[in-house]
């Protein structure tokens, strides 16, 4: 079974590409802010228990800076941020709300593997 992903935001040309996943039985919303702007604010679908996968979301952003933060914060008072370095091509943030754990937020140089 693949995962599902819908692209959003600048082909090609982005520097800073964001996966969005949630792991939740109930919708969730989500707010990432890029260096202090919001850049997304959305509301996630539940997730039923017995579907394994939900859709990834991808977002590409350009941003005209060497780093990044990224601030993610749900409407079920979780928040997390980690600085991204934009240097040297296009760089991941991978984001997951989950129910029962911290927001997953990981970031690489290359493309999260889901699954």
């Amino acid at each position: 079974m693949t995962r599902h992903t819908e692209s959003h935001g600048v082909r090609g040309h982005a520097n800073l590409v964001l996966d969005l996943s949630t792991s939740t039985r109930e919708p969730v919303r989500v707010t990432v802010r890029l260096n202090g702007k919001v850049a997304l604010d959305v509301r996630t679908p539940a997730v039923p228990a017995r579907c394994g996968r939900s859709p990834v979301y991808r977002h590409e952003f350009r941003l005209p800076s060497d780093t990044a933060r990224v601030t993610v914060a749900t409407d079920q008072d979780q928040r997390r941020s980690l600085t991204v370095r934009l240097v040297g091509g296009t760089h991941w943030v991978a984001v997951q709300p989950q129910d029962g754990l911290p927001i997953g937020l990981v970031d690489g140089n290359a493309e999260h593997a889901w699954g």
